[in-house]
């Protein structure tokens, strides 16, 4: 294409013309908004949020739809625009009926993930549910008991039956996590030398030390009482929460190096001015409101009078430990039920609770009051103390109250109770507990200058900053009480959070930034109140009840009364939660542009689409309500998948994304691939995390290859708690296309998550697989395989390797086989009949995935792509869709290809053989011999006859055909793609024959050989080869033995393992008495009857697997193998590209593969070699000459294609004689000509 002169911004750059707008303000790293874009796709400008100026241009043009042109003039932002994008998201957003958070994540003062840790709980992940919590809240277990819940007023399951008993939860989880053998500890960064001092040791002092410690500074916390806890250990009962568990937490926090300075009071014992001059550069302000607020009536000085938080403090620290007689208690509020039932504890009579509101105006938790009024506690609502009468002595004797009513709410939206007149009446009591109120203590501002220069408020509280938490005193932080008066321990603690951020950013040099509040899509902004039918539920169920402690008995002590769920009531209520917010919140690019551009969603208002979610696909859910119609997910199904599983139905305001003729999407052509949820860029289709509750999860995403085919997909992996929730494809990765992936790639892995995968070594005993240790399962390797090795030699023992294991762990396999058990007789597991390993070895590509771009010429050849290779298919359907290279579909099944394709011949699989000896013939026919090539002259004669016309007729093929495949053979750059595993032994050599003889008269054909295996070429690259070592150098090779064993230090067997052929006989003539299987299943399939027949007459058998298969129930022992999401290493996909595999957890065995090699190899005494994995990688680069050149610390996401086994010159020959075309080709291509060379002789190809 031409270059274009643009200015963008201001800056003037030369273009390609056929580039966009905005795919050359991204080149320049000018970022443009854009939700309907994706680089898979051509241009759909639907959601105008990518629209530009262009001078000249009547209006806005959307910059993803309209290419550069030369002297083009484009400004992408001005104030106008910002506004023109603004309305554009504000209009999607007006039709948006959907939850960026649940409501209970909004609603806590601390933005604890509920809906996050409730997932994980449901998973049984709860040391993870309890770090989640953490990463806002250090006090899981304490919250888990004495929050005020504010979350569960605002639970969307009030609209159907309960609210979610989501502090119950947290508490199970946060209990069992205590209770554990590794309890959750949060990773400290490294010591940062800074210094902050924390006054107060409350829950907000507390959490502040916390998530600065993590931070790395040193935080040392000056605390007024014996022992820290604040307002949580001297206001709350232990009924509620008992010493042992806030201990714990406290503890917790002062394992992260937090010091504890306790009976140290400010203004008393220290100054502000002191710490600085100690070398503290920063103070927290963290003191609780400890001062009672007074009724002011009269009488009010009597002895038996008390405030709540007062007798409570002396109560708990053990002051007072009994009290007899009445009780009254004053208020309405926790600190009131609190006293009320702590006095009922202490012996008290009888206790009263006079509150001047009705019931459901009271402060108190509702299942508190319940408790309280359970144990014996009586309300007298709606009253008044108006006097304190006392006897001669000043001690009380009754309380005159007043009844009141509810008149207009007041400022805190309660009605305001109004006395009415004449209703006085008297409370006989002994003792009067007030617990109307608290204050914060500002007696010690007095004391301090710098204490004196901070602001205060009207209330007498510290003025601050909302969003630093900073004060009029640079360096002095101030949360909880001291600023907002008394708060709920969650608020104390939400404040001492956000106050260490601030403090780390001061700290660091960083201006204490203006957090943007992030856009938020309410349901309740487009309908504010909802009813129980805008809701998904499923199933109404009640709340489970927590158990408690019989009435009788808790009153006669402290003991907890709440036990705590039990397993089965957390499984139960986990399933209630209705997973309010958004399982996209974490990607979402509707989200993202919201909030960058400041977005209301109630600038307009109107209509908006509601429906509900269809969850029927077992990988995919649909919320059209949160669609956008972008049409990205109509498009990427059509135009890249072929499966136009998905379309718009309807016009306007009514148009709507559905199914193919609206039918369930698992009754389209839907393949399942999750494309469609891959390309939304919001929560519309949304893949369903293999977990019992979708989170979502913010996960750490790992980058690893797909390890079904061998196309080799980037993908990204997201691991919780020794379980993968979900993967997604890697945009960045070379393979896949800019992030396609196909459903083995994005589903498959589900597979290892299942209960039955082994996690344990299992061990025959008494004709039946048994679990064992380690210790015992290796024991038993050891004794049996040493007994047959001596008894029968090395050659009776067979060694398989799976095709799914990594270029290490194959490495390892071969060199454990031939250094230690001296066998060459090791195999890749996978060969088939038909398809033996050398086969494939003489299969190599000669061009890679983007040889297919630069073709003009593609055939496919007796593979069905979208079967096996689905990414490949992808990839073939784009390119004859964009008509650069023509395409022609040899396979029987019709397929989405297939219609795309300039040519779909349906030439059965076991035909085509047929085709590709009229292909040979064809060329001979119309090429001849070059003069140089007699051998192609000889085989011309013999074996390059055209098939009989009887024969192409069978296979459904005309002379035209034959003619027109050849045509396209013979263009600039062809490329033939096919499976040597799918079709014959005769068509393989017939490619590689034809093959030959194109390039031999300078037509430049391109084979792309599939294999169906991720890693398949890796093994055998490895030397999992009974006739070659690593790098496909033949095992009889005086010089490759020599290099080899002067790598491992050790000899090699003296001659080739048996071939397959020969292995197959051994088996069944008892050559063969052990046998060791490492990631196969050779007993599966069809054969696997007569297979396990022949593995179960061997002396031993040790396989080694995720799953008990058929091979593995023969066995003699069982080890457990590490999935690919458990393994790090280097696999090989079919193009010849060497790519890095990451772990994205530690296996569930406790072993690697890599472990368990090393362990097997030291069972006989063997100095193995390196296991660390870059020592291990030059010792295969120095055994592997393909290897060499390739560091593995440079191998990046695009990993590396090695150089290509060289096999040109070589021809494929069928014996013309009776003898049926082998199994294999147990020597590989070379030793293969060798194995003919008398043949060749006789036709005179070869002379000596």
């Amino acid at each position: 294409m031409a270059q274009v002169k643009v200015t963008i911004d201001g800056r003037e750059v030369l273009a390609d013309s056929a580039l966009t707008i905005l795919e050359v303000a991204q080149s320049l790293g000018i970022a443009i908004p854009t939700l309907c874009h994706d680089p898979r796709l051509a241009p759909f400008s639907s959601c105008f949020v990518c629209v530009v100026e262009v001078a000249g241009a009547r209006g806005y043009v959307p910059s993803c739809a309209t290419k550069v042109t030369d002297q083009m003039v484009v400004k992408t932002d001005t104030p106008e625009l910002r506004q023109a994008r603004k309305t554009a998201l504000e209009l999607i957003v007006s039709n948006h009926f959907a939850d960026c958070l649940g409501p209970c994540q909004l609603t806590c003062p601390a933005s604890v993930d509920i809906q996050g840790y409730i997932a994980l709980v449901a998973m049984g992940r709860y040391s993870e549910a309890v770090a989640l919590i953490k990463e806002t809240n250090p006090f899981p277990s304490v919250c888990g008991r004495i929050c005020t819940r504010p979350c569960e007023g605002k639970c969307r399951r009030n609209l159907t039956d309960e609210p979610v008993g989501v502090d119950y939860l947290k508490r199970y989880a946060a209990d069992l996590d205590r209770a554990g053998r590794h309890p959750f500890t949060p990773p400290r960064k490294p010591p940062s030398g800074r210094r902050i001092a924390v006054v107060g040791g409350g829950p907000a002092g507390l959490t502040a030390a916390y998530y600065l410690a993590l931070e790395g500074h040193q935080v040392v916390v000056f605390e007024s009482q014996p022992k820290a806890g604040g307002w949580l250990r001297y206001g709350i009962p232990e009924y509620r929460l008992p010493e042992d568990v806030l201990d714990y937490e406290i503890e917790s926090i002062l394992q992260l190096g937090v010091e504890l300075e306790s009976g140290k009071r400010l203004g008393r014992d220290f100054q502000l001015e002191t710490l600085f001059d100690q070398g503290y550069e920063a103070v927290f302000l963290g003191v609780g409101a400890w001062r009672s607020t007074l009724m002011n009536i009269p009488g009010e000085d009597a002895q038996g009078v008390l405030s709540g938080i007062g007798f409570l403090e002396k109560a708990n620290n053990g002051e007072i430990d009994s009290i007899s007689g009445r009780v009254v208690v004053v208020g309405g509020g926790n600190t009131a039920v609190d006293a009320a039932r702590t006095s009922l504890r202490l012996g008290a009579d009888s206790v009263t609770l006079v509150y001047r509101r009705s019931r459901s105006e009271m402060p108190a938790h509702h299942l508190e009051i319940e408790e309280m009024e359970h144990e014996g506690v009586r309300l007298e609502l709606l009253a008044n103390p108006t006097h304190i009468h006392q006897d001669d002595q000043g001690r009380i004797t009754r309380m005159t109250c007043i009844r009141m009513q509810l008149g207009e709410p007041d400022a805190s939206g309660r009605r305001r109770p109004v006395p009415i007149e004449g209703s006085e009446f008297d409370i006989e009591t002994d003792w009067i507990l007030e617990a109307i109120g608290q204050q914060a203590e500002t007696d010690y501002i007095e004391s301090s200058r710098l204490l004196k220069e901070i602001k205060t408020t009207r209330w007498g509280t510290l003025e601050v900053d909302p969003e630093a938490m900073t004060t009029s005193v640079p360096g002095i932080f101030a949360g909880g009480d001291m600023i907002t008066g008394p708060a709920t321990a969650i608020e104390a603690i939400a404040a001492g959070k956000k106050a260490a951020g601030a403090i780390h950013q001061f700290l660091t040099g960083h201006v204490i930034p203006r957090l943007q509040k992030p856009f938020l899509s309410k349901k309740e902004n487009l309908k504010p109140e909802l009813v129980a039918e805008d809701l998904y539920v499923k199933s109404r169920t009640p709340r489970q009840v927590i158990p408690s402690m019989p009435v009788d008995e808790r009153i006669k002590g402290f003991l907890e009364v709440e036990l705590g769920y039990t397993p089965d009531q957390a499984a139960e209520e986990v399933q209630r939660c209705l997973e309010c917010g958004c399982n996209a919140f974490f990607e979402c690019d509707l989200q993202r542009h919201c909030t960058d551009w400041q977005v209301t969603q109630r600038a307009f208002s109107g209509e908006f689409q509601h429906q509900l979610p269809d969850e029927h696909h077992p990988f995919l859910r649909l919320d059209l309500n949160k669609c956008i119609l972008c049409g990205r997910c109509v498009r990427i199904c059509d135009e890249v998948v072929g499966a136009a599983a998905l379309g718009f139905v309807k016009r306007g305001f009514d148009a709507k994304i559905q199914p193919a003729l609206e039918k369930p999407l698992l009754e389209t052509t839907c393949i399942s691939c999750g494309q469609c949820a891959d390309t939304c860029p919001t929560g519309a289709i949304t893949v369903q995390p293999d977990a019992p509750k979708p989170g979502p999860f913010k996960l750490p995403q790992v980058e690893s290859v797909c390890n079904y085919c061998s196309v080799g997909c980037g993908i990204l992996l997201e691991a919780v708690g020794g379980r993968v929730v979900r993967v997604l494809s890697n945009r960045a990765a070379p393979v896949n296309d800019g992030g396609n992936l196909c459903r083995s790639g994005r589903f498959g892995f589900r597979a290892i998550n299942s209960s039955d995968r082994l996690i344990r070594p299992l061990v025959r005993r008494d004709n039946r697989l048994v679990e064992a240790t380690w210790d015992e399962a290796y024991a038993v390797i050891h004794d049996r395989l040493a007994a047959v090795l001596s008894a029968h030699g090395p050659r009776a023992l067979s060694v398989m390797a799976g095709a799914r294991l990594t270029n290490e762990e194959a490495y390892l396999i071969q060199k454990l086989s031939r250094s230690v058990w001296q066998t060459a007789n090791v195999y890749e597991a996978g060969v088939t009949p038909h398809a033996g390993a050398a086969e494939l070895a003489a299969s190599q590509p000669t061009t890679d995935f983007e040889g297919l771009t630069r073709a003009d010429a593609i055939v496919v050849l007796g593979l069905n792509p979208l079967e096996k290779y689905p990414i490949l298919d992808f990839k073939l359907q784009r390119i004859a869709q964009n008509g650069r290279s023509r395409v022609f579909y040899l396979h029987p099944d019709k397929t989405f290809l297939a219609g795309r394709a300039h040519r779909w011949i349906p030439l059965p699989v076991d035909q085509t053989a047929v085709c590709t000896r009229a292909l040979l013939a064809g060329a001979f026919s119309r090429l001849g011999v070059p003069g140089s090539q007699p051998a192609l002259a000889a085989l011309s004669r013999e074996l390059a006859a055209p098939p009989a016309q009887s024969d192409l007729q069978q296979a459904g093929l005309a002379e035209a055909d034959i003619q027109a495949i050849l045509d396209l053979l013979l263009a600039k750059r062809p490329v033939l793609v096919f499976d040597p595993e799918e079709i014959s032994a005769d068509a393989n050599a017939h490619i590689h024959n034809l093959a030959v003889l194109l390039n031999s008269h300078n037509y430049r054909i391109a084979l792309l050989p599939m294999v169906s295996r991720c890693n398949s070429r890796g093994v055998l690259e490895m030397g999992c080869h009974p006739a070659f070592l690593p790098g496909w150098q033949p095992a009889d090779s005086l010089t490759a033995r020599e290099r080899i064993q002067q790598v491992w230090k050790r000899g090699l067997p003296a001659e080739p393992g048996l071939d397959h052929r020969q292995l197959s006989a051994a088996l069944k003539s008892g050559g063969i008495r052990a046998a060791l299987v490492f990631g196969a299943d050779p007993a599966g399939g069809a054969a696997s009857t007569q297979s396990q027949t022949l593995l179960r007459g061997l002396d031993f058998l040790m396989v080694q697997d995720l799953f008990l298969t058929p091979t593995a129930e023969s066995a003699d022992v069982v080890l457990p193998a590490a999935s690919f999401a458990e393994t790090s290493g280097t696999v090989i996909n079919a193009e010849r590209r060497i790519q890095k595999i990451r772990a994205a957890m530690t296996p569930l065995s406790g072993k690697s593969g890599i472990q368990i090699l090393q362990d097997l190899a030291h069972l006989w005494d063997a100095d193995f070699g390196p296991a660390d994995p870059v020592a291990l990688w030059d010792e295969m680069q120095a055994a592997t000459p393909t290897f060499r050149g390739i560091a593995l610390a440079r191998l990046d996401i695009r990993g590396a294609v090695l150089a290509q086994v060289r096999t040109d010159g070589h021809l494929f020959v069928l014996d013309p004689g009776s003898q049926p075309w082998p199994e294999s080709f147990p020597n590989g291509i070379d030793a293969m000509v060798r194995r003919w060379q008398n043949r060749l002789r006789e036709l005179g190809i070869v002379r000596d």
